[in-house]
């Protein structure tokens, strides 16, 4: 009875070593897993600034290709109309050339 009470004491004394090493290997997972999470929750933060500056910049580039366009459609319809005027000036020196050369 005596080397069963032995056997068994020291059955539930590795049996209480083996728990309160799973339980430390445990904490020190939890303690690691929180760690990790807590760092990704960091980079997540970081990479929604950046996707938000990111957007920011892009909604002002895309403000000033329409005032790009705008400024190149204006330039485009005075080019367009100074050279309809050069036509019709040359058309008039033409004919005053015509004329001219008439009377002489």
């Amino acid at each position: 009875m005596r080397l069963s009470n032995d056997k068994n004491e020291s059955q539930l004394k590795i049996s209480l070593e083996q728990t309160e090493s799973l339980k430390v290997g445990i904490e020190e997972l939890s303690v690691k897993k929180h760690q990790e999470t807590e760092m990704m929750n960091k980079e997540i933060s970081s990479l929604t600034l950046k996707e938000r500056d990111a957007k920011q910049r892009a909604y002002m580039m895309e403000g000033q290709l329409g005032e790009a366009r705008d400024e190149l459609r204006i330039v485009a319809q005075e080019l367009d109309s100074r050279s309809r005027e050069n036509e019709h000036l040359i058309s008039l020196l033409e004919d005053q050339e015509q004329k001219i050369s008439l009377y002489e």
